[in-house]
């Protein structure tokens, strides 16, 4: 009879230890999972920091570029910059949770070892005390890490929004000041860029079709003479399907030392939507049109 309960006492004290270390690994393995988790999105946002940073860079070298969304661009990245301010706040907080995780982690073992040691002697109580003490330990960090996780998501995507729209503007810029430059074109004093494209003229060619805040120019391949119009001269806008729909064909009138006179251009259905958004604001009667964002001519 002895030797049944003995079996029975030690067949107990087995599935005490078995739950107590079942209990705490649980909670060691899902802050183990959470550390990971944080580690991936501290390198993520680092690396989206590194991203911003290089970007800020280049926004720098191109403040005095004579092109209309330069302003745009610099105001992004002044809000860039707040942007990486708030995302290194937030990743110096991370870092000292994931260095509060290392401790606590120590403190789990710890705990671990009690707990074990006293449902083997028996004290299943204590054991089970300590259990609870390491699963509400456990729960706080998590509950922190979660908070933290998802503020460094925000900042990440943030950044990434920003140095998105920011890399699509210093793109448009180059691009457009580099076919600017290309024409061999020289901008009156003041004068801007607000875009530039390429694409075919009637009677013209192929070339390059410049609009600036004070001037719309086409500048043919061929080298032969530009054909220029004062905005204020531009008449109306309006465009067509061309080309089984492919390409868009647009007509401008417009006035010129006292005689009227006709445009009409061929290019492809994005830059036709840039340019409607650029001069029908304008255009006497021309078709309103919103942009469909940027869209550098290649």
């Amino acid at each position: 009879m002895l030797v049944a309960w003995e079996a029975w006492a030690l067949a107990a004290r087995s599935r005490g230890e078995a739950a107590v270390r079942g209990r705490i690994s649980s909670v060691k393995n899902k802050l183990k999972k959470a550390g990971k988790r944080l580690k991936r999105h501290i390198g993520l946002l680092e690396e989206e920091m590194e991203k911003a940073s290089s970007l800020m860079v280049e926004a720098e070298e191109i403040k005095d570029v004579r092109h209309k969304a330069v302003k745009e661009a610099t105001n992004i990245r002044f809000s860039l910059e707040e942007a990486i301010g708030n995302s290194a706040t937030w990743l110096e907080k991370a870092i000292s949770i994931l260095q509060a995780l290392e401790k606590r982690q120590m403190r789990l073992d710890f705990l671990l070892r009690e707990a074990q040691r006293e449902a083997a002697v028996g004290s299943l109580d204590r054991a089970h005390e300590l259990v609870i003490e390491a699963e509400r330990l456990g729960e706080d960090l998590l509950g922190e890490l979660s908070h933290i996780l998802d503020r460094l998501e925000e900042e990440r995507r943030a950044l990434e929004k920003l140095g998105k729209r920011l890399g699509d503007l210093l793109e448009l810029i180059e691009h457009e000041a580099g076919l600017v430059a290309k024409t061999g074109v020289a901008l009156e004093e003041r004068e801007v860029i607000c875009l530039a494209r390429l694409c075919r003229a009637m009677g013209l060619g192929v070339g390059t079709l410049i609009i600036t805040d004070e001037r719309i120019i086409f500048s043919p391949r061929t080298g032969d003479e530009s054909l220029e119009i004062r905005r204020e001269g531009l008449e109306e806008v309006s465009t067509s399907r061309a080309f089984l729909g492919l390409k868009k064909k647009l007509l401008l009138t417009f006035l010129r030392d006292g005689e009227r006179g006709e445009l009409i251009l061929w290019c492809n259905k994005r830059d036709a939507k840039d340019i409607l958004a650029e001069l029908s604001a304008q255009a006497k009667g021309g078709h309103e049109a919103q942009a469909g964002g940027l869209h550098p001519g290649r």
